[in-house]
């Protein structure tokens, strides 16, 4: 499949349309790449499907009512900081997401949220810094959103479909 940059708004609709309603089952860590793996009733009527959220940007697992800190702690400190707070979110449902033209995406659930955002260093990058990827057979529930992925490119970003 080739990809295709779509517009904030779609890619917003697309993970909507994918995650809300999906709760967290799974984390995987490996160097400096997470998966967050979802299940979902809400994709495919009658069917569970799996979704897997990786990421390589920065990420933080904050409680609804609580203002989001400075940022300024080494990736790896922060990275440890957010895998232990999501284990907290396992078996929480999604109950809306926030993407942002500059890539920041917020997962929202009754308590808590996980962002993710963009540091300066991932703007040089030149692969995905998050996307979202589900089971291969949903493709025409979903419009063929899949994956959908977040990559820098110059000083901004752009989202596609596909891949």
């Amino acid at each position: 499949m080739i990809s295709k940059i779509v517009a904030t708004e779609n890619a917003q609709a697309a993970l909507k349309g994918i995650m809300i309603g999906a709760y967290l089952d799974e984390i995987r860590a490996h160097s400096i790449q997470a998966t967050l793996r979802f299940f979902s009733d809400q994709v495919c009527a009658g069917k569970r499907v799996t979704v897997d959220l990786v990421l390589t940007c920065e990420a933080r697992v904050i409680s609804n009512n609580l203002s989001v800190g400075d940022g300024e702690e080494d990736f790896f400190s922060e990275r440890a900081r957010f895998l232990s707070r999501a284990y907290g979110l396992i078996g929480k449902e999604i109950v809306d997401i926030n993407l942002q033209d500059n890539g920041a995406l917020t997962i929202k659930t009754e308590t808590s949220s996980i962002l993710l955002w963009l540091s300066s260093d991932d703007l040089g990058d030149d692969d995905w810094v998050w996307k979202v990827e589900h089971e291969e057979d949903t493709n025409l529930v979903t419009g063929g959103a899949n994956p959908i992925y977040c990559m820098p490119e110059g000083d901004g970003v752009h989202f596609y479909f596909g891949g």
